[in-house]
């Protein structure tokens, strides 16, 4: 990559390149993952491994971009590199540089908390396989929208393991798996982009996993997990009403709507750690759905 292709890039075709609007969704996976792990305490940790985590995700947009290149002339030809805005060659280097310097920085912040750094290396090292094997594969093979789930479950592991000594894996694991299962609906729905309406109802139970999940662990009625999950059906359903409205369906708009939904998932698990910081949190994480709403109008999170 010679210095002169990267000098070309400006910031706007850093950022389309980067998907940065999706960001605030990474952030509260974060935040989510470090408050169930028992690691939420430490602002400064949580920062850290929400860079760590926002590095793996626009290194992963960049890849992508790089191996969809010659589709995108085709189909999305005002996308950064068959517009001529960036080279392959640049956006596959920057990429992979960001997926390096997050493996560094989650391994940092894990060691300056006192944690397992060998268990941060290989939950990073993960998160970076499966961000690549998605990238390569995933119009070629039918598993993609799982390889896509591994990513986002490995965030919440990621943000565990970077953010407390002795994370409390139990508590973590049903939230990874319900947004496992979140994510790789919203994959079902968006594959259908090209060819028309998502009419398949089948991915709806993906993406009712995770608040059923928050509904069953709710220890009462006045549980905040039991009324963020309400809220999280509320917003799936208003997001899939664009995707499958039987006159001109807007499936980018769906989609782009149940990304931004994760944050309402986020601030369901955070609220259940019954902590004032928790309630307080949550708050703070259910905000991540107008500001990505917001920000994905300035630049495109798909």
């Amino acid at each position: 990559m010679g210095a002169s292709e990267t000098g070309r890039m400006t910031v706007a075709t850093l950022l389309a390149l980067g998907r940065v609007s999706n960001l605030p969704t990474v952030w509260t996976n974060c935040l989510a993952g470090a408050m169930l792990a028992g690691g939420g305490s430490s602002p400064w940790s949580v920062a850290l491994a929400a860079l760590a985590l926002s590095l793996f995700y626009c290194g992963g947009m960049f890849l992508n971009d790089a191996f969809d290149r010659d589709v995108d002339a085709i189909e999305r030809p005002q996308r950064p590199i068959p517009s001529g805005r960036a080279s392959a060659a640049a956006v596959y280097a920057i990429g992979a540089a960001q997926l390096a310097a997050g493996l560094v920085v989650l391994a940092l912040v894990t060691r300056a908390v006192g944690g397992r750094v060998d268990v941060a290396l290989g939950s990073g090292a993960a998160l970076a396989i499966a961000v690549v094997a998605y990238d390569a594969t995933h119009r070629a093979t039918a598993l993609s929208p799982w390889l896509m789930a591994a990513c986002r479950a490995l965030v919440y592991a990621c943000a565990a393991t970077a953010t407390t000594a002795t994370p409390a894996w139990p508590a973590v694991w049903p939230a990874a798996a319900g947004l496992a299962a979140y994510t790789a609906g919203i994959t079902y729905v968006s594959r259908v982009e090209a060819s028309g309406r998502a009419s398949r109802a089948w991915p709806v139970a993906l993406l009712l996993a995770a608040p059923i999940i928050l509904l069953a662990s709710a220890r009462s009625a006045t549980d905040p997990r039991a009324w963020y999950a309400l809220a999280a059906v509320a917003w799936i359903f208003h997001a899939l009403r664009f995707a499958t409205r039987s006159h001109d369906p807007n499936v980018p708009g769906g989609v782009m709507r149940l990304i931004a939904g994760m944050c309402v998932l986020d601030a369901a698990w955070i609220a259940g750690t019954e902590s004032v910081a928790g309630a307080m949190l949550a708050g703070i994480a259910v905000v991540g759905v107008p500001v990505t709403r917001l920000l994905q109008r300035r630049v495109a999170g798909s």
